[in-house]
């Protein structure tokens, strides 16, 4: 199931909001989150003084943008 990923403008616009003393309950219905994700925010930057997302594992890519756009042009192609 995937995430539902924040910008890094409203993880800063949340860090803002709880320094300024708004509830976290207040900070959801402004940005337009749930309640957990603010506080979750809240303690990522408390631990890292950072906003933005660290860097996941995962295999990486083996085709560059421009081999997966002529990929998808061979494949449209094929299929008329």
């Amino acid at each position: 199931m995937p995430r539902n990923l924040i910008s890094d403008f409203n993880k800063s616009k949340i860090v803002v909001l709880l320094q300024k003393g708004f509830t976290q309950s207040d900070i959801a219905e402004i940005v337009g989150v749930t309640q957990s994700t603010v506080s979750k925010n809240n303690k990522k930057f408390q631990e890292t003084n950072d906003v933005k997302d660290r860097p996941r594992s995962g295999r990486k890519r083996c085709t560059t943008a421009v081999q997966d756009r002529q990929i998808s042009i061979i494949a449209q192609r094929n299929l008329l």
